[in-house]
């Protein structure tokens, strides 16, 4: 995302960082280069390393976390709901433990955390240990935003108003892990890994609003739900890709009719279908957001003439993509 100053862009940052800074984790900032996007050091009293916040579409964030604590030292803060945000929270390293009241739990090395906003406290205690610093990503998506889509993916309740871990069996805990390693070797600093940081932290969020399970007429197999996840994944992260229903079952370690109708069960939608949806949804935030004309949409969605986008996109959305220039 090119950088300029974008007054909608302020608050969310601002917010964060308020929070990291109340906790006590973070050094002071210079003034930010670009509007969408702030790095700050680690305290050096507590440690060394760095966080940054990066503000993608629909005013989605995404904080990243690399740093090492001083050799016996801790490091206590609250996770509670941010105000206005549903977060999902990765650690791919490190060691961390919340409590409640006076129980306490030790998170495991991976884990995967949702937080709504309205989740009530509780207390994190970062630890310093030899060898393994922290390393974490955190995604937090407006409260609107996800009312949108859970809205938009059928029928069912939302999630609890709870801080939730994900258990390590569910397809959300292996894509969130996969994709926060991804998002944490990627760079802002040019066009091409901002559009990275993106893609991988959009796709995750898509994954994550379809994530309340089957429809109570259409229960399945443990096995043929994470198969669908995992092909779910695969559509996101490889949208341009030809995808055939033969490498998909082959991939996800399921029967072609099964893994068929397993995805129809789960999406209500066809896999040709559900792709279609999530090129159609990509290029159009790249034409409307002047990132790219409408042959370069065609061609980074993965069509190969943009005759044959222009047909597909007007059949999916009523228009042509020329008519958002």
């Amino acid at each position: 995302m090119p950088p300029g100053p974008d007054s909608r862009r302020e608050p969310g940052l601002d917010q964060c960082r308020k929070a990291l800074q109340g906790a006590g984790v973070i050094a002071p900032a210079p003034p930010p280069v670009r509007a969408d996007y702030v790095r700050h050091d680690i305290d050096r009293e507590i440690g060394q390393g760095w966080m940054d916040l990066y503000q993608v579409n629909h005013g989605i964030l995404v904080g990243r976390s690399a740093y090492d604590l001083r050799p016996g030292s801790s490091k206590s803060a609250d996770i509670e709901g941010l105000a206005g945000y549903f977060g999902l929270l990765i650690s791919l390293s490190g060691t961390v433990s919340w409590k409640t009241g006076s129980a306490g739990d030790r998170l495991p090395a991976c884990a995967v955390v949702l937080c709504p906003s309205q989740a009530p406290k509780k207390r994190a205690v970062y630890e310093w240990k030899d060898g393994c610093p922290f390393l974490g990503v955190g995604i937090m998506i407006p409260d609107g935003v996800m009312a949108e889509m859970m809205a938009e993916s059928g029928p069912g309740n939302m999630f609890d108003p709870e801080i939730v871990l994900m258990d390590r069996g569910h397809g959300l805990h292996r894509q969130g892990v996969h994709t926060a390693h991804a998002l944490l070797h990627a760079s802002t600093a040019t066009t091409v890994g901002r559009l990275h940081v993106e893609s991988l932290a959009l796709g995750l969020v898509a994954l994550l609003a379809g994530q309340r399970g089957c429809a109570p007429n259409c229960p399945l197999p443990y096995r043929q739900r994470v198969a669908v996840d995992e092909v779910r994944h695969i559509l996101h992260e490889e949208f341009a890709a030809p995808h055939t229903i033969a490498s998909l079952a082959r991939r996800a370690h399921l029967n072609e009719c099964y893994l068929k109708s397993a995805f129809r069960c789960v999406t209500g939608r066809t896999i040709a279908a559900y792709l279609r949806g999530i090129r159609m949804d990509r290029a159009r935030e790249a034409i409307e957001s002047g990132r790219m004309n409408v042959l370069q949409a065609g061609l980074f969605v993965g069509y190969t003439s943009q005759s044959m986008f222009s047909a597909a996109f007007k059949a999916h959305y009523g228009f042509a993509p020329s008519c958002l220039k």
